[in-house]
């Protein structure tokens, strides 16, 4: 099969592609696609992604909630990424290192047609299953039988790992160094192990929520209290002698009703991975919003050298490796030599 590369589409593709306006086929009874607004998954909160309800639903549950995401355009005149908000509209004031914006693969149909299971297909478009990524947080039911196994050493390792950055939110500055080192700093990301029970595969994560609330302070704190001096809690702060200060993060809630602060563990269960195809396009898009924590780039410029970012050596060198280990193939090809680049960049 063709190579398989991974990457963050620009708005102009997005647009042309999938971000149609609702499609409707009422014989088929449903919607091929649904514009700009992505779903957000529970491995994506729990990476770092920012969730909302969803502004085009008439009742958002915890299932149906959205989130930001990256596109692979440069903002205008600054060293920024455009990226697409939770209502649907575009952001142009993207750092490079925010680690709260979601991730959405794109890539080229014809590598993953093959091996791509159609579940969708109305005209140009389908929605087609292909690749494994941990999405949904595991029932609560089963979170403590999973817990009590893991401790026991009784869950069976599948040998598979999937790979996401390690440090908390707030101290990601650096962004994925590993990238500009040319190697992986242990420091810096985590290998999740995945496992077997009652005939489904689990990860178990770290929480890592990037929800916070601020609180008052004054100069004096400045002194009194250490957390005020990390200079990332310090953008979220007024120096006019009061202000506010990043200094709690708030517990994520996740589709199984659950509250989880950062720092607790929970399971999530890895799934198919759903991907929204325009066929004359040749182009695949993830239907939802896969994860978080990852920066764009190792610094805090995009020139819109997309090449050299943090974000294509994380796609290609660990994503896309990662998303076909439970699949019957082991040795798809991961390519730097940019098969569909051209067309697609």
């Amino acid at each position: 099969m063709d190579d398989i590369y991974f990457y963050i589409a620009k708005l102009k593709e997005l647009d042309e592609l999938v971000f149609v306006k609702e499609k409707k086929e009422r014989n088929e009874g449903f919607i091929i696609h649904k514009g700009r607004v992505a779903e957000i998954s529970d491995f994506a909160i729990a990476t770092g992604a920012w969730p909302y309800d969803n502004p085009y639903e008439r009742k958002t549950t915890l299932k149906n909630r959205v989130g930001i995401y990256w596109t692979g355009d440069k903002e205008k005149d600054r060293m920024l990424v455009r990226g697409i908000n939770y209502n649907g509209y575009i952001g142009n004031d993207l750092a490079t290192r925010r680690d709260s914006i979601g991730i959405r693969p794109a890539a080229s149909f014809s590598s993953i047609e093959p091996f791509a299971e159609i579940i969708k297909e109305l005209d140009k478009y389908l929605e087609v299953k292909f690749g494994y990524y941990p999405q949904t947080i595991a029932p609560e039911s089963i979170q403590d039988d999973l817990y009590e196994r893991f401790v026991y050493e009784a869950l069976p390792k599948t040998g598979n790992v999937y790979t996401i950055d390690a440090r908390n939110f707030g101290k990601r500055d650096g962004g994925l160094r590993c990238y500009s080192e040319g190697r992986l700093n242990e420091d810096e990301y985590e290998h999740l192990k995945e496992y077997e029970y009652d005939g489904k595969k689990y990860v178990r994560a770290c929480i890592n929520s990037s929800l916070f609330k601020k609180r008052k302070f004054k100069d004096s704190d400045l002194i009194k209290d250490p957390d005020l001096a990390n200079p990332i809690i310090q953008l979220f702060m007024k120096v006019n002698g009061e202000g506010e200060a990043l200094i709690e993060y708030l517990p994520a809630v996740f589709s199984n009703g659950e509250k989880y602060k950062t720092g607790e563990y929970a399971f999530f269960e890895v799934e198919p991975i759903i991907w929204c195809v325009d066929k004359e396009q040749d182009t695949i898009l993830s239907k939802n919003i896969l994860l978080g924590g990852i920066p764009f780039n190792d610094n805090w410029e995009y020139t819109g050298d997309y090449l050299n970012t943090t974000m294509n050596w994380f796609l290609n060198d660990c994503f896309a490796k990662e998303i076909v280990q439970n699949m019957d193939y082991r040795n798809i090809k991961t390519s730097n030599n940019q098969k569909h680049l051209t067309k697609k960049l």
